[in-house]
């Protein structure tokens, strides 16, 4: 995987984690509304990219990765 591929990761975990630990709904909203652009800008550049087994790996982990409900996701 390349330096911004890993660097797209980083920011997803950062962002999923930050969304289970808001407890502001706006807040929430708006992180997981960057959450889901930033999953399917990675899904997109692992479907157009030429295969290679790294990336394919990358795929598979980014769709079996569920996003972590939060406290507040039951109140709105």
């Amino acid at each position: 995987m390349d330096q911004v591929q890993e660097d797209l990761h980083h920011r997803l975990h950062q962002l999923r984690f930050l969304a289970s630990e808001t407890d502001d709904p706006l807040a929430e909203r708006l992180v997981r509304d960057l959450i889901v652009e930033l999953e399917d800008r990675l899904m997109a550049e692992a479907l157009n990219a030429p295969a290679s087994p790294a990336l394919a790996k990358g795929a598979a982990q980014l769709e079996q990765t569920p996003l972590r409900k939060s406290r507040l996701s039951s109140s709105g």
